[in-house]
């Protein structure tokens, strides 16, 4: 069983041990922040992990195996704690986000559609999450990816149906959104692609990876700018996924 107390979720810690997870286990010559994964049958391998997130303050590891339907929760050590399976509740999770009491807000498919939904920390499935107060114009919404305010009162909700940034109570009341392709046209909003989204404080971080930028908002949607110029040289972004910000201040990105 797992206790509470998990917090919020951070994942700059997640996609290290991401890297981790990917890495050849020579342990011994990788720097000292990089933890290997291990589940406790060999042959037991992670199908695909499309969100991997950490709490920051216990620096346990999440990770939505989407191939395999399922919730792995690792310590610190890169060590298996517990399972959380998919099967008739859910199925393929493709990010969570993890509040201060531990109960988790996952993005995963619903009655056979992508929705979000609500675990306790020891993986009892505890309702849909239906985002309501949308705009009548709005399509049915596809969340991507999904974080929480660090009190866990917030939901920030990336939609690639709507292209948008959902800003809402726990309940899925929406309270603001933001554009995320402003003015363009069509065939340019087929051209987005949404990263992830993560909270850090009072800061919204949202990865646009074919615009090769992270961009910034405030708890109430507004506008705190941008970073990323497209391409290969040193201070340059191609592909960013996601994104945090480091107890000094520091953006840390990581790009695909």
């Amino acid at each position: 069983m797992i206790s509470p107390g998990w917090g919020r979720a951070h994942r700059t810690l997640g996609a290290l041990a991401l890297a981790a997870a990917l890495s050849p286990p020579a342990l011994a010559q990788e720097p000292a922040f990089v933890r290997q994964l291990s589940l406790p049958v060999a042959d037991d391998l992670i199908g695909y992990p499309r969100g991997v997130v950490a709490d920051g303050h216990t620096g346990e590891v999440f990770v939505c195996d989407t191939r395999r339907g399922r919730i792995l929760i690792f310590d610190t050590e890169g060590i298996f704690l517990h399972e959380i399976p998919g099967g008739d509740v859910f199925s393929a999770p493709r990010d969570l986000a993890v509040d201060p009491e531990g109960y988790l807000v996952v993005v995963a498919n619903y009655e056979r559609r992508p929705g979000l939904i609500q675990l306790d920390f020891d993986g009892l499935f505890l309702g849909e999450i239906r985002l309501s107060g949308l705009p009548e114009e709005a399509l049915e919404p596809v969340i991507v990816s999904v974080a929480l305010s660090a009190a866990g009162d917030r939901i920030f909700a990336l939609d690639s149906a709507n292209l948008r940034l959902w800003i809402g109570t726990r309940e899925g009341e929406i309270l603001t959104s933001v554009d995320l392709a402003p003015g363009a046209d069509e065939r340019e909003r087929r051209d987005v692609i949404l990263g992830h989204v993560d909270v850090y404080g009072d800061t919204a971080l949202v990865a646009l990876p074919a615009s090769s930028q992270i961009r910034m908002f405030g708890p109430d949607g507004s506008p705190r700018g941008s970073v990323g110029k497209r391409g290969t040289a040193p201070c340059t972004l191609a592909f960013p996924t996601a994104a945090a910000l480091d107890e000094n201040g520091d953006l840390v990105i990581i790009d695909k």
